[in-house]
């Protein structure tokens, strides 16, 4: 079960989801007003999101371990790319404590860009979230969130983020970051040209299907869960599948035409 109050932009894209529906605005996401408002929510596009099945080189997987999910995706981003993916730029910040609050100001960088922030908390310690003009929210406590995105008006140089609970509070780590969005579409445009060597897709009762040509090297990303239970063809022969990013599937191709099916 997964319980979110906000779309991480670059971690929605890299899985390919395209739309989400919100009741409020959606920093890094355009809304598509022609589909109005249902169930109070409105629908926002994510452009930068990846398509399903794509070549790539498969000699890049990640392989680290992290407790920061920005870089975590940094290297996610750098392994389809192939190139330092450079999407993320820690913020600089001040912090301040009274009580039971805490307060960090944060300098808005130049650019297009979107904030984030994360406090992996050492313990459950109910709290209030404010970020930046965003709506208050529950933090550090059962089904809430970790990553937080942090609005802000244009005119805007600096934004605040104010944690206040019950008890002191205790963070592990303080990770905030400005998401780069023009540097993102350039990655997403690039690792979707990967995309073209694709063809006749099909996914249906349980079945995959596709034709790929590539070269010496490729792999064929597909945003679906590696699980035990699915075996793949290549030209009428078994092949090994390989992991990415612990859930996601990498078949290795052949060069030539590789007809899949799983």
């Amino acid at each position: 079960m997964n319980i979110v109050n906000t779309s991480f932009v670059p971690a929605d894209a890299f899985l390919g989801v395209r739309y989400v529906f919100s009741e409020t605005e959606l920093p890094g996401l355009t809304k598509i007003p022609d589909l109005g408002e249902h169930n109070g929510k409105e629908t926002y596009l994510n452009p930068y999101a990846l398509p399903l099945a794509f070549v790539y080189d498969g000699s890049m997987l990640p392989d680290h371990d992290y407790q920061d999910p920005f870089l975590y995706l940094e290297e996610i981003w750098t392994s389809l790319s192939g190139e330092e993916a450079n999407l993320f730029t820690e913020l600089k910040t001040t912090r301040t404590e009274s009580e039971n609050t805490v307060t960090w100001k944060a300098e808005i960088p130049d650019g297009n860009v979107v904030l984030y922030g994360n406090l992996p908390w050492e313990e459950y310690n109910p709290a209030f979230l404010q970020a930046g003009r965003g709506e208050v929210t529950g933090y550090a406590r059962w089904l809430s969130p970790s990553v937080f995105s942090i609005p802000y008006d244009e005119n805007d140089q600096t934004v605040e983020i104010t944690i206040t609970s019950e008890k002191p509070v205790s963070f592990l780590d303080e990770q905030f970051y400005a998401l780069d969005l023009d540097r993102l579409q350039t990655l997403s445009d690039q690792i979707s040209e990967g995309a073209e060597q694709v063809r006749n897709l099909q996914m249906e009762n349980g079945k995959i299907q596709c034709t790929v040509t590539a070269h010496e090297g490729d792999s064929l990303f597909m945003t679906l869960p590696r699980t035990i239970g699915w075996r793949t063809y290549i030209n009428g022969e078994r092949v090994n599948t390989e992991e990415f990013g612990y859930c996601l599937t990498v078949i290795p191709l052949t060069e030539g035409e590789n007809r899949i099916a799983t």
